[in-house]
């Protein structure tokens, strides 16, 4: 596994994209174009893709746009959350994500890891669910 970049996240990664470094666009494949889609698997296995986007003229920018929102609200990131990006080297064409989250315990702070939990509830859904079941 190769560290590709961390992340401290900020209001604008989780409510537009998530900008990465230009040095990390070496590892991806852009066949004549201006954005490639990224396979990624989170901590538990869960597959994702993102859409890494680069600027036509002057400074490239990378992005991720597409798929990354719907990864942002599955695992309920926050601003100050960190994200770790890797590449699998085993692995062709596969990167992987870590998230984590500052922790406050007995004083000191540390960084935890949050493991996206395919069983949790989400009770507004279900709630608004169940309201118009009964109408």
């Amino acid at each position: 596994m190769e560290t590709m970049f961390s992340k401290q996240l900020t209001d604008t990664d989780l409510k537009k994209r998530l900008s990465i470094p230009t040095q990390c666009l070496n590892h991806f494949r852009f066949d004549k174009g201006h954005s490639t889609s990224v396979q990624v698997e989170d901590e538990n296995g869960k597959a994702w893709q993102f859409k890494c986007r680069v600027r036509r003229e002057g400074y490239q920018k990378p992005v991720f746009c597409e798929g990354w929102l719907k990864f942002v609200r599955y695992t309920n990131l926050r601003p100050g959350d960190r994200v770790e990006f890797y590449k699998d080297t085993e692995a062709e064409g596969l990167y992987r994500i870590q998230v984590q989250r500052r922790v406050k315990l007995l004083g000191k702070e540390f960084w935890a890891n949050l493991r996206p939990d395919e069983q949790r509830i989400n009770f507004e859904e279900r709630t608004e669910a169940a309201a118009k079941e009964e109408k």
